[in-house]
């Protein structure tokens, strides 16, 4: 009941995170009932159960993978990245990119020190987009973006909630047309005035203009089981990219013990996309895991 509260309720919210551990703690209790011959509640249960589970159990279907399986073309290694504010393995950042060989990667969490460490990356990642452009301080919050490829355009979007992070875009070429990227890093849900925030970023952004080659990637801090992530699809017509390439979580809250992972980094991607691989990876000293994907068009 917690769970399909969510809508209206802040709780609600909160618990729709954990929808997949509700529903494996379902069964459970079936399995209980059924043993002491309480068969129709456990039939009901099991029932609640799959409902719960049936959201992340089908991004395992291979059917589910969008695109056209022998698109032929470019190809580009996309990457989202939460750094952690404060991380004091951020200088380890480049070893990472070069273990993992993104082309593009959007970064969340960024600081003064880390930014620091990504303009020393040059080298490797020629083009690069920050934000703020300007006076960074060592409280900052910043997103940024690297790229190996020419960035045709890059701009900061009109903040879509007060006090919000404005989304940073860039724009590259893929195939011969442009490709759309946008990075964003709305609040983390909880109370319910955390939710209206966070909210009011996600249908913002839904509303933005997402034809032709897009993707939106970045700490969305929204799960896939909430009703505000369905929404968010639904407007904007983008997919999620874990679709064929199953649950894939990124980040375990620490508050919880260290035992429940949910996805909360995102890569999603147009119809016009094909996404040939996905993976989660880990980041050296942050509390998220970062995104990489394999895209082409269609």
């Amino acid at each position: 009941m917690l769970v399909w509260s969510a809508r209206w309720f802040w709780l609600g919210e909160v618990a729709t995170s954990f929808t997949w551990y509700l529903g494996w703690a379902g069964l459970l209790g079936a399995l209980a009932l059924w043993f002491v011959e309480r068969r129709r509640l456990a039939i009901a249960s099991a029932l609640i159960a799959a409902l719960h589970l049936w959201p992340e159990l089908s991004l395992w279907l291979p059917s589910a993978r969008s695109g056209a399986t022998d698109a032929q073309g470019q190809e580009l290694t996309i990457a989202s990245c939460n750094l952690l504010w404060g991380n004091p393995d951020s200088a380890l950042i480049h070893k990472w990119l070069e273990e993992h060989d993104p082309d593009i990667v959007a970064f969340q969490e960024v600081s003064v020190k880390s930014r620091v460490i990504l303009e020393g990356l040059s080298k490797s990642y020629p083009f690069s987009v920050v934000s703020p452009d300007k006076e960074w301080h060592r409280k900052t919050w910043g997103t940024a973006f690297l790229s190996r490829v020419p960035l045709t355009s890059s701009r900061l979007l009109p903040a879509l909630e007060s006090n919000a992070r404005s989304p940073l875009e860039v724009t590259v070429s893929l195939g011969g047309k442009d490709l759309v990227l946008r990075n964003i890093h709305p609040t983390r849900p909880g109370k319910e005035w955390r939710n209206l925030k966070r909210n009011a970023v996600l249908k913002g952004i839904a509303k933005l203009d997402w034809q032709g080659q897009c993707i939106l990637l970045g700490d969305l801090n929204v799960t896939s089981t909430s009703p505000t992530f369905t929404e968010l699809l639904e407007v904007s017509g983008l997919r999620d990219s874990r679709l064929g390439f199953g649950r894939q979580p990124s980040f375990t809250p620490s508050e919880l013990g260290g035992v429940f992972s949910v996805a909360i980094d995102h890569v999603l991607v147009s119809d016009s996309l094909h996404v040939t691989d996905r993976r989660t990876v880990s980041i050296p000293g942050s509390d998220h895991r970062g995104v990489v994907v394999r895209i082409k068009a269609n």
